[in-house]
């Protein structure tokens, strides 16, 4: 909204003066450090606008336009219009509507509030509102009506929604509603850009409203897109529940939407701080919104009710709830002996529904401190946890500082109870999961002793197989330190009730497994064993009938770059020049003019090729929530520029594929990008890389050995009675892929008698060889 107020005053100023105005422009002229847009208006604004006002803001003096003098340049500049020496761009009209809309609503919001009532701020505000719309008028003829019948009004109404699904959450008529209009539309996004009259040594800006009311405006903004957030996490849990997702896709998405928040938090809380902390702001936002419905929390039915639970709609929505109860447990400190909740106000139950709003609370209450409880002892004291997801984290930060972290840790606090309460007893389907997967996956490991054998893959599977161990055994270890410490024992709930930990376990182990298997499978038998593959394939050798499902599967989804430099090979000469490229030969060495005085074979600086880790955006965000990942850089830029390097937005298109495969441009293609929601994404592109990285490497590479064992025998003429001599043979037996290179060197007679011999007694032993299991 500032960036789209200072447009309006950029505009205004630079046309009136570029078309004569000699008025005075009495506001300030400064030149103080530009400040950079806060929050979802960083990405939402017009790419090539932002980039080129800051790359001039940093040289220019910053001249500040006051309010009063708004209509006056517009009357000027209105009469310059009409004669057809200015023209009203659409940029202007659009920014103008949207602030207009967007200060109106939020001033209906602004009288909510008690402590901004009947204040300079107030009215103020209101002023401007008259001002803007005093400035649309002067235009009216010239631009084109904006059309509000889309805009729903900003006074909350007095009808509660009982829906199961969000415990009585109010109506989407909420006064936060109407930020909406900072949504651009297509039409904006793709908008020529803003050319404005060329002033070298001035910025023009709007007058600035004061502090208090312009830190409320960015606060209700903030929880605007806060309970976007919640709408969309709440939208992937229910197609887990559905079974179109996968667990660890909807969990890693969840996490990264708490991580949203928490950036875009951090972003304005310099801001927020100016009108009062976190544990001020919510319970102000809660009374105003039960203001709106005639409601005070005070008016309390029972002198032993926590407070008026007719506001408990409201107390769901601001996430108040989730607040007093942080506040009730945030002086337990990190050395404190590890508290066990005794089940004073119940224990939740996910096999039943809180029948009034009472029991809502109540429901809260139980489910969040037996939480605590368990988030208390993996802060302090189990060791060798790798996984802590955002709210844990928030949580031991709590405690460290006695101090709530933002409004983003009741929300993260909300979004656990959200997903508990939307699955109800299918919310044990996490744990279930993540035993099933996990223990698979340790399965797999422990049956193959050959990993083992070298002591780097040793201690990588040691670590994960007790990864695996330390949440797939049945073991309670809340329980189990409870009964060390003498404390009342009972089974511990918190995998059972919390699937997005479960998850993000799973997508842990899942990623420390595909690394494993990308490391073991770089040995070499896999590379060439599928450039022997292919070049029996290519030349007609093994045939259509005889093709390898584990090899074809292993060059679909790791593709042609992995194997092949350049296009795949299709002559002899060419199969053997691959062969020695990935091997690392320099190109270099093929060279027509090269010297041969030099008898050493040049090398190239890539070295060796190696098979792909695959997966990407899985393993970019894997490293998001280990224990000792960074919570400060996971902001939109950062998720996005994950999706985009990873190949997600150009693999797919949300909209349509044709959408995206029909922009023409860059700015096309990342409006596209803009529209989508970003956790959606987030889930779907981890939720496609699932069986990508719960391939079996290690075992394809065992396979591929074992494959061309079996070849180097088969062309062996003391062996397998083959076409090669034992001699020569014997040289490579510690690098069993090196015979590729041999087979391929004898088919064009590069140090041996030219043969294709050894090429069919191979493809023999390809047909003998079972396959790995994909």
């Amino acid at each position: 909204y500032k960036q789209d107020t200072d447009v309006v005053a950029s505009w205004l100023a630079f046309s009136a003066i570029q078309s004569g105005y000699s008025g005075p422009l009495n506001g300030s002229t400064n030149s103080p450090a530009t400040k950079k847009p806060k929050g979802r208006a960083r990405m939402e604004a017009k790419k090539k606008l932002a980039k080129a006002a800051a790359a001039s803001a940093s040289s220019k003096r910053k001249h500040v336009i006051a309010i009063k003098d708004f209509v006056p340049l517009a009357e000027h500049v209105a009469d310059k219009v009409a004669s057809a020496a200015l023209a009203v761009p659409e940029f202007f009209s659009a920014a103008l509507n949207r602030v207009i809309e967007s200060r109106r609503r939020f001033s209906a919001i602004l009288q909510r509030f008690r402590s901004f009532q009947d204040v300079a701020g107030d009215s103020q505000h209101a002023y401007f509102i008259s001002v803007l719309e005093k400035v649309r008028e002067t235009f009216k003829s010239h631009i084109g009506s904006f059309d509000t019948s889309g805009l729903r009004s900003a006074l909350p109404t007095d009808d509660v929604k009982n829906d199961d699904k969000h415990n009585a959450r109010l109506r989407t008529g909420n006064m936060f509603e109407s930020l909406s209009v900072y949504e651009p539309s297509d039409e904006f996004l793709s908008a020529p850009d803003a050319v404005f009259p060329s002033l070298d040594d001035v910025q023009y800006a709007a007058e600035e409203e004061d502090t208090q009311t312009e830190s409320l405006f960015i606060l209700s903004t903030l929880l605007a897109d806060f309970f976007k957030l919640r709408e969309e996490v709440f939208g992937l849990w229910q197609q887990y529940q559905a079974g179109s997702r996968d667990l660890a896709a909807v969990a890693v998405a969840t996490n990264t939407a708490i991580k949203l928040a928490h950036s875009m938090e951090d972003e304005v809380s310099t801001q927020l701080k100016k009108i009062g902390g976190v544990e001020e702001l919510i319970p102000m936002v809660f009374g105003g919104a039960c203001a709106a419905r005639g409601l005070h929390p005070e008016d309390k039915r029972q002198p032993t009710d926590d407070y008026n639970y007719r506001c408990c709609a409201e107390a769901n929505m601001f996430f108040y709830n989730t607040l007093c109860l942080l506040n009730a447990y945030k002086g337990q400190g990190l050395s404190d002996t590890c508290p066990s909740y005794n089940g004073k106000f119940g224990w939740y139950r996910d096999d039943r529904k809180a029948e009034d709003d009472r029991e809502r609370w109540q429901e809260d209450k139980a489910a969040l401190l037996e939480l605590f409880a368990d988030m208390h002892v993996i802060v302090t004291t189990l060791k060798g946890i790798q996984v802590q997801d955002e709210f844990v984290k928030g949580f031991k930060q709590m405690m460290q500082t006695k101090k709530i972290p933002g409004v983003w840790l009741a929300f993260g606090a909300q979004i656990y109870l959200d997903i508990l309460k939307s699955l109800g007893s299918e919310v044990r389907r996490g744990e279930e999961d993540l035993k099933r997967i996990t223990n698979s996956i340790g399965d797999v490991v422990r049956e193959a002793p050959e990993l083992k054998r070298s002591r780097h893959f040793k201690e990588a599977i040691d670590d994960l197989l007790m990864s695996v161990d330390q949440w797939g055994s049945d073991k309670d270890i809340f329980n189990i330190i409870r009964q060390v410490g003498g404390l009342p024992t009972r089974p511990s709930n918190f995998l059972s009730h919390n699937p997005m930990f479960c998850g993000l376990h799973v997508h842990y182990i899942r990623t420390a497994f595909h690394r494993l298997g990308i490391e073991f499978a770089s040995k070499g038998n896999l590379m060439h064993a599928v450039q022997l593959y292919q070049a029996l394939r290519q030349e007609g050798i093994l045939e259509e009938q005889e093709k390898r499902a584990d090899l074809e599967f292993i060059m679909k989804i790791q593709g042609n770059s992995a194997f092949f430099v350049g296009n795949p090979p299709t002559s002899l000469e060419a199969y053997s020049k691959n062969f020695a490229l990935t091997k690392g030969i320099s190109a270099t060495h093929w060279l027509p003019n090269r010297s041969t005085k030099n008898k050493k074979i040049p090398m190239s600086r890539a070295g060796i090729r190696t098979i792909n880790y695959q997966a990407r955006a899985s393993m970019a965000f894997a490293q998001t929530f280990i224990i000792d990942s960074d919570s400060r850089g996971l902001n939109v830029e950062v998720v996005d520029l994950i999706l985009d390097s990873s190949g997600w937005y150009k693999k797919h298109d949300s909209d349509g594929i044709r959408e995206l495969e029909s922009a023409s441009t860059n700015d096309e293609k990342d409006s596209i990008k803009n529209k989508r929601k970003l956790t959606h994404q987030v889930c779907m592109a981890v939720d496609e890389e699932v069986p990508g990285i719960m391939f079996n490497y290690s075992s394809l590479e065992l396979t591929c050995r074992e494959l061309l064992k079996t070849v180097r025998d088969a062309v062996d003429e003391n062996i397998g009675g083959g076409s090669l001599s034992s001699g020569l043979l014997q040289q490579i037996d510690a690098q069993v892929c090196d015979v590729v290179g041999i087979i391929f060197s004898a088919a064009i007679g590069q140090g041996l008698p030219p043969s294709t011999a050894p090429l069919k007694e191979a493809a023999d032993a390809f047909r003998t060889v079972p396959e790995a299991k994909v």
